[in-house]
């Protein structure tokens, strides 16, 4: 019972806390998408045909939201 309280409970929290990865568009448009990372300020998704692949930032840089560009904070 407890276990499966659990899972139950685990499911929910992952429904309810989509990842920013999931919001990539289906196809390719004129220009390529990022989305920023859940946690890591370092890390982005480059969305390509509907698949977010994880880059990171080069040393030093973080992803800022508002340029979609890494730069220094």
């Amino acid at each position: 019972m407890k276990t499966i309280f659990l899972l139950t409970a685990f499911l929910i929290f992952i429904i309810s806390h989509p990842s920013n990865a999931s919001e990539c568009p289906a196809e390719d448009g004129e220009f390529a998408s990022y989305l920023p990372h859940e946690s890591d300020c370092s890390l982005f998704y480059e969305c390509s045909n509907g698949t977010p692949i994880l880059l990171s930032c080069p040393p030093g840089l973080d992803w800022n939201r508002e340029i979609n560009f890494s730069k220094y904070d």
